[in-house]
Parts: C-alpha cells; structure tokens; sequence
C-alpha cells in the first residue's frame, strides 16, 4: 500500500471549530493521522453543491513529512456540510435553529 485515503478510526481531530478571519466565516479543521507508518501526501476538498467532502490522502512515511493536517473551509450561504473520507462521515452541518455547528 503505497497510497490512500485517511477514514475516521485513523485520525484524532484536534479541531473543528467556525471561526472568522477578517470579512470571512471559515471551518477550521485540524487532525493527525495516527497510523504508525503513514504520513499526509496531500488534503483534497471536493466540492458538491451545498457540500465539502474533506478527502486526506496519506503514503508510506518518508523523511520530512508528517501526520498532521490543517485546512479552511469556507462557511458560504450554500454549504449545508462537511464529511470526511471515502465514508464521508460527518463532521459539521448546518441546522435550522443556528447558522451552523460541528458534528
């Protein structure tokens, strides 16, 4: 296995939280991969309409290269959620009764 994809009983997420930056309300997310011998190649976010599905992809641990991630999701009027992985799990949607929250 030289490539593939982070899912959920693989990462500790140490964050994910709204937060606003400058005009911008954004989706803070932050997690380490915590499979002994892999480390993060690159963290893909694919759009859908009203939807982020968060992908990060992960290779064989090499000199230099780490578990740890960081992104920012735009919070946009349209995006209704965030997944992560090829399972999409759920990890912040919008509600009815606020504008939005962490899953």
């Amino acid at each position: 296995m030289s490539h593939s994809v982070a899912e959920m009983p693989y990462v500790d997420f140490d964050a994910v939280e709204e937060m606003q930056i400058g005009q911008n309300r954004v989706l803070r997310v932050e997690g380490l991969v915590v499979h002994s011998s892999m480390v993060v190649s690159a963290v893909e976010q694919r759009l859908t309409p009203g939807a982020v599905q968060l992908v990060v992809h992960i290779e064989l641990a090499k000199r230099g290269m780490t578990g740890s991630f960081n992104c920012y999701i735009p919070v946009t009027p349209e995006l209704q959620s965030v997944t992560f992985g090829l399972e999409k799990h759920s990890l912040w949607h919008r509600t009815a009764s606020a504008p939005a929250q962490a899953a």
